[in-house]
């Protein structure tokens, strides 16, 4: 299932990385265990979702200033390695603004590390009216997100979570 992004059809990209003390399973499980986002994601407070190809995927966006209902449908969820998600589930709305969402993980160290990309790649007509917002609101949340994952993985990775 490729992306409805489209080839050229990205208008702005979000990239963030971090380097997580655990193996890239424990990155997943925790990534992808959607039900405890509420216990420590400051960004992605709700997830309802599975890890599926062709999954809907139902969330709740946080910044420092605006909460938004999104949705979304999973693009790639390959064990271990990438978690991906395309949305707005509508079309017409999407034509305005869409997203793909992206995690992917990949071992270090023998595997007792995990070097994580996480990001966002946006498209739509209201990308350009939107940038500064995405550069100082979005931007800011996913570093803050790979903070908290980091701190949860390990946490968890080292059976005190």
């Amino acid at each position: 299932m490729g992306s409805d992004l489209g080839p050229g059809r990205t208008v702005k990209e979000i990239r963030t990385e971090i380097e997580i003390e655990a193996r890239p399973q424990v990155v997943w499980d925790v990534l992808t265990d959607f039900s405890a986002y509420p216990a420590w994601n400051p960004c992605l407070v709700e997830v309802r979702a599975h890890p599926r190809p062709g999954s809907r995927v139902d969330m709740v966006f946080r910044s420092s200033r605006r909460q938004f209902r999104l949705d979304a449908t999973v693009l790639r969820a390959d064990s271990c390695r990438e978690l991906r998600w395309h949305g707005p589930v509508s079309r017409a709305l999407g034509m305005l603004f869409r997203g793909e969402h992206y995690w992917t993980i990949r071992e270090l160290r023998s595997g007792s590390w995990t070097h994580l990309v996480h990001g966002e790649k946006f498209g739509g007509l209201l990308i350009p009216l939107m940038s500064r917002w995405l550069d100082q609101e979005v931007d800011g949340a996913y570093h803050e997100l790979n903070r908290a994952l980091k701190a949860r993985v390990e946490e968890f990775g080292s059976g005190r979570g």
